[in-house]
């Protein structure tokens, strides 16, 4: 085999090499909690906050509804037990029976709108807890299929890694050197040459060019984008 070709196929196998290299750069850097997972978590902290401030409302409503009941019931026991009393006092009474009754209503109805706001409260944190679990189920799923793609990746590259250096130890070190000047200068150093047209810039070669790089050993560079040649 050519010195060009060997050149060639250490050229390939590197490509490989980084193509490998970027697929797993790209699923690494997919790994991890994803913006869908982390939004859906904070939507059920605060539908969580949302049914926790409604539960409060309705238990402090609660509480003072029980207390406004109690002094109600006392104050018209109070005032149907009332002959012998003063008309004064059984009239304060009334007019404490009249506020507490209306202070009654006034609670009842807001009781009854936070049990409602309770209960969306409710639908609300449900929901939320559904789509969370949707969004982790379909995270981890995905999760589990990058990390095995990954190995799988890691796995071709070790061995790729190995033959590269397996094909590397049968260059000259002169032609290492060589290749691994020309990787310096340019991304893609080489170039399949094709019917006596180099297949990086299209120019057509001269036959003594094209005779040379496919008959002898000797390496030859495109005239016009410098590349090395590999003749098929």
């Amino acid at each position: 085999m050519k010195p060009a070709q060997l050149l060639w196929r250490l050229f390939e196998m590197d490509q490989e090499l980084q193509s490998l290299r970027q697929a797993m750069a790209e699923l690494q850097s997919k790994l991890g909690v994803s913006r869908q997972v982390m939004e859906a978590r904070e939507q059920l902290a605060e539908a969580e906050r949302r049914l926790k401030r409604a539960q409060q409302q309705q238990s402090e409503l609660d509480d003072e509804l029980a207390q406004v009941s109690e002094k109600l019931a006392a104050s018209e026991k109070a005032l149907y037990e009332g002959q012998g009393r003063h008309p004064k006092e059984l009239q304060g009474l009334q007019e404490e029976v009249t506020y507490l009754s209306r202070r009654s209503s006034r609670l009842q109805e807001s009781l009854l709108e936070v049990m409602e706001a309770l209960e969306e409260a409710r639908k609300d944190y449900q929901r939320a807890q559904e789509h969370l679990q949707s969004v982790e189920h379909e995270w981890k799923a995905s999760q589990e299929a990058m990390a095995q793609e990954l190995d799988q990746l890691g796995r071709r590259l070790g061995k790729l890694e190995r033959r590269r250096e397996d094909w590397a130890s049968m260059l000259e070190p002169e032609y290492l050197q060589l290749y691994d000047e020309l990787c310096k200068r340019k991304a893609n150093p080489l170039a399949r040459l094709q019917n006596g047209i180099c297949q990086a810039c299209g120019i057509r070669l001269p036959v003594a060019e094209v005779q040379r790089a496919r008959d002898t050993d000797e390496l030859v560079y495109c005239s016009q984008c410098g590349r090395l040649l590999v003749a098929e």
